[in-house]
């Protein structure tokens, strides 16, 4: 299955400033989304469920440090075009970019259900 995270670490910069990784123009896509769309849409289409976890990291929320937190409203999120709903609702909450870039807890997770895969 395919694991996305996503980093909402402050070198990625402001995602109301232009130019700027997660900066959302009025069309097209910002940089994040293209990439979730091309490297996702080349492995989805190798997976029955289409449901795949979504989780960012390195980012604030009332002031704590998240290493991963879990994007969307669902565990997992429906075809791609849930992975974009997942990480464009993110930019609805009180999130702020913040550091360090620690992606230890995602792998953790991502290995952990890999697993239970392997083993059921």
């Amino acid at each position: 299955d395919l694991y996305v995270a996503i980093d909402f670490t402050s070198s990625n910069g402001d995602p109301r400033v232009p130019g700027t990784l997660h900066y959302r123009e009025e069309e097209g896509l910002n940089d994040y989304e293209e990439t979730i769309v091309s490297v996702g849409k080349a492995i989805a289409r190798y997976s029955a469920r289409q449901e795949f976890s979504v989780w960012g990291f390195g980012a604030k929320y009332s002031g704590i440090v998240r290493h991963i937190f879990q994007l969307g409203a669902h565990a997992t999120a429906k075809g791609i075009d849930g992975v974009l709903d997942a990480y464009k609702s993110v930019f609805l909450t009180d999130l702020t970019m913040s550091g360090p870039t620690d992606i230890t807890s995602v792998v953790k997770a991502a290995a952990s259900r890999a697993k239970k895969f392997e083993d059921g």
